[in-house]
């Protein structure tokens, strides 16, 4: 009888899908395309009933709705094709592109995409919402009452907000009335209005508060506005305030005005309590020219030598040697490398002020090339410039020199500043000859007449100087040999041993150059007289083939030793020491995880070594080692910088210290802890510097970005 039964309904619903195909005129069976001008509605069920006078579709069991990027689902589904709505009930699903809705009862119009549903949750681009009525304002809108939302997943998120009335926006933002954020149970936050961004790319609006705090200038807060106006401008306006110091304004500008043409400006002002300020501006601009002409300019400004330790976060920022502004023009033409610029340079790290500069500066490199159709190649650069140093030099009284007004032997009398300037024209050509010497390697010789012009030398009278110079380079015999081991050792089949020497012996002669302005290593040549000798010893081995039957190279040790003989070698102290330090570099890296770099120098003379930098890395999957040790002036000034990084499972760990051995000083200890959660990361960490530290701490929740930040 059941059976019987089952055969009753199977029957009916093929017969009224057959009379409801026939009239839509669809050859697909047991589903049926509704006539919407455009877009082809396709419905499957496993009962379809249309009635021809109201033109209403109703599909029950199992029903699937396709209509354009959107998708339904539910238990029974009710279509209005006049009006061009729909209500679905049970069980009801609607994707629509990257969105999705569930609930029990929805009624949506198809055109508009506007309608509601009742007592449903679902996503939309990083959130998950719930809400006892889910509004659907348009294709990428929704309005959630009396609900909440969170980029977690799971029926009981880490945290989320609860909210009265809340509007998603995809790829604008997100705003909530009243919301409420929870961290599992517990309340923690509530806000009378709040909005988060949800651009995939940029969007305006207030950024998070970033705090921190040292011990010099205390509490510092910086507030933030970020402004994208339009696509090819933004731009960052803060406030800041340090507790102990005062507080300022800053703005930091991007644009971008054609392909090849951009910049940005940055500014920072700090109106201090005391009555002074501090203030830094830096600009940078390039701009694609015609006819392939390239323009650049480069300004840097500050009030006192103290800003960038004041406005800097790193290290490095902080221990700025000098600031340079400058502009230029360059082109490349056919072989030629042309520019034309302007430059202006302060030096940070003399006690006095002392500037340079380069104005105006042209200058023209032509790379290496065949001259005419002889074994012969030659380059040559250019330099043409008007140069203006300027440095300010402190005169003390010598002792027992001081005058009627009782000014003491270290006491300073006078400042006089010392202005030197001249127009400079710089001319270096070069000819070499290469040839080969088959097995032997090949044979290099190489030779330029330097000649150089001042306007004004330091006697105030024009000069010429003119250097030639010779060099001699031999490379090889390249000699090697290649080791096959009775079966394969670990990871590589075969080692190749690769030696190579180079000799090359140079000549300058003495020239005198005491009565020219130094400005750069062009204003002095030393002369020359030197053979320098290098061998270099490389290994590298070949990978076992894998199973598509293809191997790799790998350099796995690479040792280079030079050092260079003095013909001319001077005495000095009645001893002449004609040898240089040998240098050595070592490269070596055995397997993926380890990487060895180690570079020094020996003198043989003081048997001591001058200078040694040692680093050493070892990584695996995330997890990374990193160890350097420097020695200066044979042991005089010894630097050691650790750095590791710990990722185990949702929990990183980023640790650096670098300490001067020399002095017993640490110059930087900086400890970071970071986890990240499937919908929230936090992060904290001390910066120690000598005499001040900084604690940082973070949170970022997916989808919102940092909330806490300091």
């Amino acid at each position: 009888m059941e059976k019987r039964e089952l055969s009753i309904l199977k029957a009916a619903a093929a017969l009224a899908a057959a009379l409801f195909l026939s009239a839509l005129n669809a050859p697909p069976p047991a589903a049926a395309e509704a006539g919407f001008p455009g877009k082809p509605l396709v419905l499957h069920a496993l009962s379809l009933e249309r009635d021809l006078d109201t033109n209403i579709v109703v599909g029950e069991g199992a029903v699937d709705l396709t209509y354009g990027d959107l998708r339904l689902r539910a238990d029974r589904v009710v279509i209005r094709e006049r009006e061009k709505t729909v209500i679905a009930e049970g069980n009801v699903i609607l994707d629509e592109k990257e969105s999705r809705l569930q609930g029990e009862y929805l009624e949506l119009n198809l055109d508009t995409r506007t309608g509601f549903m009742t007592r449903g949750h679902g996503f939309a681009q990083d959130y998950f919402f719930t809400g006892e009525r889910i509004e659907k304002l348009g294709p990428d809108r929704y309005q959630v009452l009396k609900g909440s939302f969170t980029s977690c997943e799971g029926s009981r998120p880490d945290w989320k907000f609860k909210s009265s009335d809340t509007i998603f926006k995809v790829d604008d933002k997100v705003t909530a009335r009243h919301p409420r954020m929870y961290v599992k149970k517990m309340p923690v936050l509530y806000l009378p209005y709040a909005t988060f961004p949800l651009e995939r790319e940029r969007a305006s609006g207030l950024l998070i508060p970033y705090v921190r705090y040292n011990e010099i200038d205390g509490w510092i807060v910086n507030n933030a506005f970020y402004w994208a106006p339009r696509d090819n401008f933004d731009a960052t306006l803060s406030l800041n305030y340090r507790e102990n110091v005062g507080w300022g304004p800053g703005l930091e500008a991007r644009y971008i005005t054609a392909p090849g043409t951009f910049g940005k400006f940055d500014g920072h002002y700090l109106d201090e309590r005391d009555g002074g300020n501090q203030w830094k501006v830096t600009f940078d601009h390039q701009h694609a020219l015609p006819r392939g002409i390239r323009g650049q300019v480069d300004l840097y400004f500050l009030s006192d030598r103290d800003v960038d330790r004041r406005f800097g976060d790193e290290l490095e920022t902080q221990a700025t040697q000098k600031i340079t502004s400058s502009f230029s023009f360059s082109k490349s033409w056919f072989q030629y490398d042309i520019v034309f610029r302007g430059l202006y340079q302060e030096s940070l790290i003399t006690e006095q002020e002392s500037t340079l500069s380069r104005l105006p500066e042209l200058t023209i490199d032509r790379t290496e090339s065949r001259l005419f159709d002889t074994g012969l190649f030659w380059r040559f650069s250019f330099e043409a410039a008007r140069l203006r140093s300027e440095n300010v030099e402190e005169i003390f009284v010598l002792p027992g020199a001081a005058g009627e007004d009782g000014a003491g032997e270290d006491e300073v009398l006078l400042a006089d500043n010392i202005v030197t300037e001249t127009n400079r024209v710089d001319i270096l050509p070069v000819v070499s000859w290469p040839k080969s010497l088959g097995s032997w390697g090949s044979l290099t010789p190489s030779f330029t007449y330097r000649g150089t012009f001042y306007s004004e030398d330091l006697e105030g009278e024009s000069h010429t100087r003119l250097i030639p110079a010779f060099d001699l380079a031999l490379d090889g015999p390249r000699v090697y040999r290649i080791f096959d081991p009775r079966g394969r050792t670990g990871a590589f089949e075969k080692f190749k041993h690769l030696i190579e020497p180079r000799v090359t012996y140079v000549y300058v002669p003495e020239e005198d150059q005491s009565d020219l302005p130094q400005f750069d290593l062009v204003d002095f040549v030393p002369s020359l007289n030197t053979v320098v000798y290098s061998l270099t010893n490389t290994i590298l081995g070949k990978t076992v083939a894998n199973e598509r039957g293809k191997s790799k190279t790998r350099s796995l040790l690479r040792v280079k030793l030079a050092q260079s003989y003095d013909f001319d070698a001077l005495e000095v102290l009645g001893e002449t020491r004609p040898f240089s330090p040998l240098r050595w570099d070592v490269t070596s890296r055995p397997s993926m995880n380890w990487d060895l770099r180690w570079k020094g120098g020996y003198d043989f003379y003081d048997s001591e070594t001058d200078s040694q930098d040692i680093s050493l890395t070892w990584t695996r999957q995330r997890v990374k080692l990193r160890g350097e040790w420097r020695s200066l002036s044979g042991g005089s000034r010894d630097f050691v910088d650790l750095w590791a990084r710990f990722p185990t499972g949702n929990w990183f760990w980023d640790l650096r210290s670098r300490y001067n051995v020399t002095e017993e000083e640490f110059i930087e200890n900086a400890g970071m802890l970071k986890y990240t959660s499937q919908c929230w990361d936090i992060s904290a960490g001390i910066v120690q510097w000598p005499g001040e530290y900084e604690f940082r701490f973070q949170l970022g929740l997916k989808g919102i970005g940092t909330v806490l930040n300091f």
